[in-house]
């Protein structure tokens, strides 16, 4: 491993409880947007379509806010604010699931494992943002 690679999971080794489960969190949100959000008699629909979009670019921004630091990247005054801009990316991302369950109009049969997934990470990352973090 590469000598920044090992500094990048240290650094990850390093942080609080809290924010190692909302970073996972917006991982697991990202990884379930390439599974099928709605399945329907074969064909599936991934996390990619309509609102989902600003929910996965709410969890790249997650992960990028935490990562880009740790490679002397400056973010200026958002540094000192991560805790707020923290909350904002993940009532973002739960806030997307929850308006394509209401706009997709379909019974919960029809919904596949990406949504779920979604459901879970975005709730998990609310929760952990919201609750779980200093205030």
């Amino acid at each position: 491993m590469t000598k920044q690679k090992q500094d990048l999971v240290a650094s990850f080794n390093k942080e609080n409880k809290n924010t190692k489960y909302l970073l996972i969190s917006a991982a697991s949100f990202l990884i379930s947007s390439f599974l099928p959000w709605i399945s329907f008699y074969g064909i599936g629909v991934n996390g990619w379509t309509g609102i989902i979009t600003l929910g996965n670019l709410a969890a790249i921004a997650t992960l990028a806010l935490w990562a880009l630091p740790k490679f002397k990247i400056d973010l200026g005054e958002l540094t000192k604010k991560t805790d707020l801009a923290y909350k904002v990316l993940s009532a973002t991302m739960a806030g997307s699931v929850l308006i394509f369950i209401l706009q997709s109009n379909f019974s919960f049969n029809v919904f596949g494992i990406g949504l779920y997934l979604g459901l879970v990470s975005a709730t998990a990352a609310v929760y952990l943002a919201f609750v779980g973090m200093k205030k």
